[in-house]
């Protein structure tokens, strides 16, 4: 067998993971549908326990159908600075439209997400929503 290269890594604390997660501005955001697998760049917000991501959906999208017939989302965020500590933080939950006292607790979180990233599509056609993954689980890891 070749030799490679590796890494040792060991747990984050609950802690440790939520700096991390409030730090974080993007990540990525994995859905899924039977058997096939869609995972998208997306700005993201966290607190109390839950992770907000502001997407811009279409009618009629693979994002919206993937969005739909998901029940429990992945979301990782990780920074891999060979200068600083490696890491990395999977939480997984149901993701769900922000319901409408989310939005008023939250109020304007506009300049918290980094702009949506458009591929192609009309602006006009655009519907920028805010959504909420409720964290059942939560990992973290770093080297």
């Amino acid at each position: 067998m070749e030799e490679f290269e590796y890494t040792y890594t060991g747990g984050m604390s609950d802690e440790a993971v939520e700096r991390r997660l409030r730090e974080a501005n993007t990540a990525t955001l994995a859905l899924a549908e039977a058997n096939e697998a869609y995972a998208i760049p997306v700005g993201i917000h966290y607190g109390d326990g839950v992770v907000y991501l502001r997407l811009a959906v279409q009618p009629g999208s693979e994002k919206r159908a993937f969005l739909a017939a998901t029940e429990r989302a992945s979301l990782l965020v990780y920074g891999d600075d060979p200068l600083e500590e490696s890491w990395s933080v999977v939480v997984r939950g149901p993701i769900d439209p922000a319901t409408e006292s989310e939005h008023e607790r939250l109020g304007d979180l506009d300049g918290e997400f980094v702009p949506i990233r458009v591929f192609g599509e009309a602006i006009e056609e655009l519907e920028p929503r805010l959504f909420a993954l409720r964290i059942e689980t939560m990992t973290g890891r770093s080297a």
